[in-house]
């Protein structure tokens, strides 16, 4: 494939965030609570696929405004830390 591959930005965006949101809201970091904030930030995230190689992805990854991937990974994290599935 030659590192051309599809991905969902905001996937991209949502991990660059992941670490330090669930830090700063003291939430648990084990793998289980980690997805389970992944995928609840992403299922309030509209989708927005692209294709390219990862220098094109990282770009195109920086343009995309993080005020909404914030504010649904703020609200992931104090759901999953009311609730952990642990």
């Amino acid at each position: 494939m030659g590192g051309i591959r599809a991905v969902n930005l905001m996937e991209e965006v949502v991990m660059q965030h992941l670490d330090a949101t669930i830090e700063k809201f003291n939430c648990c970091r084990c793998d289980q609570c980690r997805s389970d904030v992944i995928a609840s930030a992403l299922n309030e995230l509209p989708p927005r696929y692209v294709v390219g190689d990862a220098e094109h992805i990282r770009e195109l990854a920086e343009q995309i405004p993080t005020k909404d991937v914030l504010a649904a990974l703020v609200h992931a994290v104090i759901k999953v830390r009311s609730k952990p599935r642990h």
